[in-house]
């Protein structure tokens, strides 16, 4: 089997991570950031190396879901947070173990962009699936390059392309439309393309009252969008 997202390199899914992991960035990089506590290091080695009881009895008792801190017992590490072990560990039990608890949507949907680029069985997708996460898509990052040989992967595993995401009221088509045309003009009209072909709508508003169609309209996706659905 293909693996879901193999077109993303490291700097694709850099550019990717401007939701959560941009705050968490400049949360380690920051002048300001405490060094890790000893139970923050420990919590972090679980999540690393699979002991789901240490991270358990961590997140039982946790606030919050995240943090960030500096290393200094780790040369290859300056900083960390909890979202990027998680996202790293080896261990699929660290990664179920963590879904039990009421992480943020936002996480969840970075998790789904981030780990399915390394998922070649599918494993750790299918787990953040049926754990409500989504192709959160910025229309900001318009990345069209191979995305089809990524979405055929998802459609292959049930995914629902009509979902509608609640903080803006946008399919995933909707996002598209919002790109400004490029010279990967071919590629996005692929995408869409796709999309339609897949059933998702074009008649729904979003929370600014504008269809698929006004949104391609007012970004210059029109032309493209139309192209896309004579096929």
């Amino acid at each position: 089997m293909k693996r879901p997202c193999p077109m993303r390199s490291s700097t694709t899914v850099r550019s990717m991570a401007w939701g959560v992991s941009l705050g968490l960035l400049l949360l380690q990089c920051g002048p300001y950031n405490p060094r890790c506590s000893e139970v923050e290091g420990k919590v972090l080695n679980a999540a690393i190396f699979g002991d789901t009881i240490a991270l358990a009895a961590y997140l039982d008792g946790a606030e919050e879901y995240d943090f960030a801190c500096i290393r200094h017992d780790d040369l290859l590490r300056s900083g960390e947070s909890l979202f990027s072990a998680i996202r790293d560990t080896r261990h699929i039990a660290v990664l179920r173990t963590y879904l039990r608890y009421p992480i943020s949507s936002a996480l969840k949907d970075e998790l789904l962009w981030l780990r399915a680029e390394r998922d070649s069985a599918y494993v750790r997708t299918r787990i953040l699936m049926d754990h409500g996460a989504h192709l959160t898509y910025p229309s900001t990052e318009c990345i069209v390059r191979k995305m089809v040989e990524c979405y055929e992967a998802f459609d292959s595993l049930g995914y629902d392309f009509n979902w509608v995401n609640l903080t803006t009221g946008n399919n995933i088509l909707m996002d598209y439309c919002a790109c400004t045309p490029t010279h990967f003009r071919e590629d996005l009209m692929d995408v869409m393309r796709f999309l339609l072909t897949k059933g998702v709508r074009t008649d729904i508003k979003n929370l600014q009252g504008e269809t698929a169609v006004d949104i391609a309209e007012r970004s210059g996706t029109i032309e493209i969008l139309r192209e896309a659905e004579k096929e």
